[in-house]
């Protein structure tokens, strides 16, 4: 497999690399079907439950990522309700004195 880290559109990618792993499952299947070999038949199939533990990782990354983007949309959603909350609760007051040691001039 090739390295896909410098391209941006992640879906993208993540669908091709399924579409292929999908084609290399079918076709570790058909080779498995054709087998005379019990043994090799067996390591077809161990080649198969591989590629979908691959495919498994995939699409479990892919949910993690929208999980972690809906998250990151909802801690900004909620910055901006925060202060627009406190930009709101600042109107109409005077600002605070600290009421420190400042002597006025005479």
């Amino acid at each position: 497999m090739r390295f896909y880290i410098a391209k941006l559109d992640v879906p993208a990618i993540r669908e091709f690399l399924v579409a292929n792993l999908m084609a290399a499952i079918d076709d570790a299947h058909n080779r498995a079907r054709k087998a005379k070999d019990v043994e090799d038949r067996l390591e077809y199939y161990r080649v198969i439950g591989y590629l979908c533990q691959i495919i498994d990782g995939l699409v479990l990354n892919d949910q993690k990522d929208e999980i972690t983007r809906a998250n990151r949309d909802m801690e900004k959603r909620l910055k901006l309700l925060e202060a627009a909350g406190e930009a709101e609760q600042g109107i109409g007051k005077s600002p605070t004195s600290s009421g420190g040691g400042e002597k006025p001039e005479n």
